[in-house]
């Protein structure tokens, strides 16, 4: 008797991996517990909702019951298809280069999928490799973020695509405060944050805080959006006396575990949460202000922002970024 492997819908409508065995006298399909336990999420059928098919090209579904779909096929021809030869999910090979090292890493979509969602897929694996630019292609051509279907840039199972990633380069910042003065208290419920955009697509690796004047215990977020509670790239706790000193006396350097790609024009924010201590503040803040490589910084201030840090006062003096 062999055995091999194969992947199939199962009955709840997961794609998993079966055994399959061959006997002398023909082939018989054995529904044995799964031989990896790597499972897409469940299939959420629904009219208008695109499927790669056995055919080779998407489609879009029309109508479904029991164990069939009916879809609409590129060139317009409607047919029937079992469900479990729909392929709702599936993986891209993404080849990527660093200097002289190419390595393979795989991403996975859904058949209903926008470029978009692809790009940032693709593009955490940079956040992973730790460099500050990367770049995708298809076919030759950069692949950048839209909101039109992947089907339509005929992006299949069998789809390669290729990132070419740059080595970490010089790194800079932006100083938000001209003057320093001591005294910000914490309590049980300090909440300090910063919302920011910048004019230009960077990678942020750090920020600056002012020095406590004895150890405390807080967490640091990092966050995509203008809210306090909007979705945290970092969540760290950290230990102030094992903050890094920088040149400036009075402000210390926190850095992430790795680089975050922030795009030019969407709004991040930087959070602080301590309940104890004390520590210097800043005042005289702007709305705009230009960092080094000429990348200008526009400040607001964060809805949660519960202990006074706004964009006149307050902390997080500096931001730590790449080009």
């Amino acid at each position: 008797m062999e055995q091999s492997n194969s992947w199939a819908v199962s009955d709840s409508h997961r794609w998993l991996l079966f055994k399959r065995e061959v006997q002398e006298r023909g082939a018989t399909e054995v529904q044995k517990k799964p031989t990896d336990k790597f499972f897409f999420s469940p299939v959420q059928l629904r009219k208008g909702i695109s499927v790669f098919t056995k055919f080779g090209c998407y489609g879009t579904i029309v109508n479904f019951k029991d164990e069939e779909i009916t879809v609409k096929l590129s060139d317009e021809k409607i047919v029937d298809i079992p469900l479990r030869e729909a392929i709702f999910d599936f993986t891209i090979l993404v080849k990527v280069a660093i200097g002289d090292t190419i390595s393979n890493h795989y991403v996975q979509v859904t058949s209903n999928s926008s470029v978009k969602d692809l790009v940032e897929k693709v593009e955490a694996i940079a956040d992973q490799e730790a460099t500050p630019t990367a770049k995708i292609y298809l076919k030759g051509e950069e692949l950048r973020p839209a909101d039109n279907k992947i089907e339509q840039l005929n992006i299949t199972p069998n789809t390669k695509l290729f990132m070419l990633l740059n080595k970490l380069g010089d790194p800079y910042k932006v100083n938000r405060f001209p003057r320093t003065y001591e005294g910000w208290g914490f309590s049980s419920s300090s909440v300090d944050a910063i919302t920011f955009r910048a004019s230009k697509n960077i990678r942020v690796f750090g920020i600056g805080m002012y020095k406590f004047q004895t150890d405390a215990q807080g967490t640091i977020k990092f966050v995509r959006g203008s809210e306090v509670n909007d979705t945290a790239l970092i969540n760290e706790n950290i230990s102030t006396n094992k903050l890094e000193q920088t040149s400036e006396d009075k402000i210390v350097r926190f850095k992430f575990p790795r680089p975050i790609s922030v795009k030019a024009e969407e709004n991040y924010t930087v959070v602080l949460i301590f309940t104890s201590g004390r520590c210097c503040y800043g005042e005289e803040g702007v709305v705009t202000t230009t960092g080094e490589k000429d990348v200008i910084f526009t400040f607001a201030y964060c809805n949660g922002s519960s202990n006074g840090t706004s964009v006149e006062s307050g902390l997080v003096p500096e931001i730590y970024y790449y080009v």
